[in-house]
Formats: C-alpha cells, structure tokens, sequence
C-alpha cells in the first residue's frame, strides 16, 4: 500500500486526499514509519515540498505532506538528517506564513519534530525561522498558539539566538499572559517554553524574562492543580536560579520570597518525586551562588528536612538533597569559615553525618561519591571512612 500512496502523491486527481491518507496510515503504525522511511518517503516528500507548483492553491495537499514529514521525522534521526540536507526547512519556514491555519499548524508541528534533536537544531536557520515563529503566538487560533508553543520549546532551549529573539519580541509577552488562560494544555506549554528560554540563558535573556513574569505571577503557579503547569513552574524555578549571579536576582526579582516559598513547599507533603528534585536544585543552586546569609536560612529552615530526604527510595532525590548538603557545608576553609562551620554542626546536631555514613554503601554510584565529598566537607578523612 505505501509505494501505491507515495505514487499518487504525484497524481493530480488525488492531491487533495492522497497525503491525509498517508497522514492517517503513518500515525496509525510505528511499522509503517519505519517502512517509509525504509523507503526513502522522506526524500519523496521534500521534492514536493519545493515544487510549488504541485500544491499551489491545493491547501489540503501541503498540509498533509507537512504533517507526514513530521511524523517521518519525529522519531527518526536519519529522517530529519535527510530533511535537513535537502535544504527544505526554508519551505517550512515559509508555510508558518501560510494563509490557511491547518498549513501554518502542520508546519508547526514539522518544525517541532525537527528541532527534537540537537543535532538537527544546530543546522536550522534561526533568523528566518523565528520571527514566523513568534508571529504566531500573536494569532487568536488556540490550537496554532498550542503548536508554536511546542515547537519554541525545542528551539529554545540550547539555541542562544533563539533565546535572543523570544526575549526582544512580543512573543515573550504573549507567553506570560497565556500563563492566565483557563486552558491548562497552552498554561503548560507556556511555562515549558518559558522554563527552556531561560535555561542557560545570557543575565539579559533572564532580566527580560523577570521583567516581563513578576513573582506575584509565579507564585500561584507553584501550587497549581494541573501537575503540569505546577512541574514546569517549578523547572522554571530551577533554571532561572543556575547560573553564577542569578541567587541574587532571584533574591531581588522575587523580594526575598523565593527561598522561603520553596522551603515551605518541600515541608507541605507528600510531593512528586519530580517536584521534589526541582526544589532541591533550587535550593542547591542558591546555596551554591548564594549569599553566607542565604546559606545560613536554607540550613535552618529546612536542614531537618533535607536530612529526611537522605532517606527516599528515590535515587535522584537522594542526589539532589545530597547536592544542597554540599553548597551548604562547602567553604570551611574559605572566605567564611565560621559560617560554614556553623552550619555543618547544625547537620551533625541533626544526625546527618550519621546518615551519610550509612549511604556510603548505597546502591548509587553517584550517591556514593556525593557522600564522600559531603563527609569530607564534615571534616570525616578517607581513613574515618575506609571501614564503610
């Protein structure tokens, strides 16, 4: 059935239909992806692709081929690789312009495929492709906004001058005022795409950001009832306190607020296993860029509990709150040393040293490392800690 479909892709009385079909046939089987792809349907599809005069005015037909491609290419590395080095993306970027919606979606949901790998990412031409791109967040269609949402995502979030061009557009508004719609699918890919333009970003792409969010925004984000827009806020969070400045732009950004908030958080359980490791990494990136004074809060307002998350089955909170106890018990012999100190006993009055001795033979390399460096902190030597 495919070398019938992919041949009547070139047949003039079944434009219309015969790219929906194999839409259709496509989504409905992984098999028959890989048989496409097998036989090199993507090549098929990108000639088409630059022969406008087979889908001009046949708006039906570029949809279908659009959203095949996309597909093709969404889990198959050697299919985008082959669309890229035919030089196609220059028509995708063309059809986000496209006076029908359904072309201007499908060519959305190409371009996310594509820009689902790092490699592919790197190739794309950001200075055409962007500014089609944030044309569309300004348009009233929910389902297009939801699908450039999805696609920014992706281009955001290792692509500098992609970050660049969300935060000197109109787009990144459009975003943040998204954030207070009823519909929970745009909310959350709002606050995904938010949470990758800053991941990595330069000081001015997290000002504009800030500038643009307030915390009295965020806030209720952080409690929110859809667990994706909570899991995104909180991945916000996170991002936007890495970096080496950025504790003290968070401290400003959120007047004092954001420590307090997430250590209050993290004490309101149970929480998800994902929420908890984005808080935790909070807290480990501002005790690591921290103010002495930032430390020494984190130590007493949740040193109990970080101590109780040495404990959880799971191996990647036990990482995370691991990484907290070391920004905060590193420097003893640094710039404030009696701070430091201060705040390593205040663990061991807790009964963390204890604990770090038992995990010393736990199940996790990584954790086992984490431990030995954390013990070293503690002043424990290797020979203190051999018997283990």
């Amino acid at each position: 059935m495919l070398p019938v479909l992919l041949k009547l892709l070139h047949t003039p009385a079944v434009l219309d239909t015969a790219p929906q079909v194999l839409t259709d046939l496509l989504q409905q089987s992984p098999a028959m992806q890989k048989a496409a792809n097998d036989s090199d349907a993507v090549s098929s599809l990108t000639t088409l692709l630059h022969h406008e005069q087979t889908w001009l005015n046949r708006p039906c037909f570029k949809e279908g081929v659009l959203r095949a491609l996309a597909i093709l290419c969404k889990n198959h590395g050697d299919a985008r690789m082959n669309f890229m080095e035919r030089a196609s993306i220059g028509q995708v970027a063309r059809a986000l312009d496209d006076s029908d919606l359904q072309v201007r979606a499908a060519a959305c949901a190409c371009i996310q495929s594509l820009s689902g790998s790092m490699k592919c990412l790197r190739h794309i031409p950001m200075a055409e492709l962007m500014p089609p791109m944030l044309r569309l967040l300004l348009q009233p269609e929910p389902e297009l906004q939801h699908s450039a949402l999805k696609a920014l995502s992706n281009l955001v979030l290792d692509t500098a001058s992609a970050k660049d061009s969300v935060a000197q557009s109109a787009g990144l508004s459009a975003m943040v005022q998204m954030l207070a719609l009823p519909d929970d699918e745009r909310r959350c890919s709002a606050m995904w795409a938010l949470a990758n333009l800053i991941h990595a970003a330069s000081p001015a792409v997290c000002n504009a950001v800030m500038a643009a969010l307030s915390w009295n925004q965020i806030l209720p984000l952080l409690q929110d009832t859809n667990s994706c827009v909570q899991d995104k806020s909180f991945m916000f969070m996170r991002n936007l306190a890495a970096g080496r400045s950025a504790a003290e732009c968070v401290k400003q950004w959120s007047r004092g607020s954001a420590v307090p908030a997430l250590v209050a958080r993290m004490q309101n359980l149970p929480l998800p296993q994902h929420i908890l490791v984005h808080i935790l990494y909070c807290l480990s990136n501002f005790a690591s860029t921290g103010s002495e004074e930032d430390r020494d809060a984190i130590a007493s307002a949740a040193g109990e509990c970080i101590k109780a998350h040495l404990h959880h089955e799971g191996v990647e909170v036990r990482t995370a709150a691991l990484w907290v106890i070391l920004n905060l018990t590193d420097g003893a012999d640094d710039d404030a040393p009696d701070r430091a100190m201060k705040r390593i006993q205040q663990f061991q009055s807790l009964g963390t040293e204890e604990r770090l001795r038992d995990m010393l033979q736990d199940m996790s390399l990584d954790v086992q490392e984490r431990v030995s460096t954390a013990l070293n902190n503690f002043g424990c030597t290797s020979s203190d800690t051999s018997e283990f």
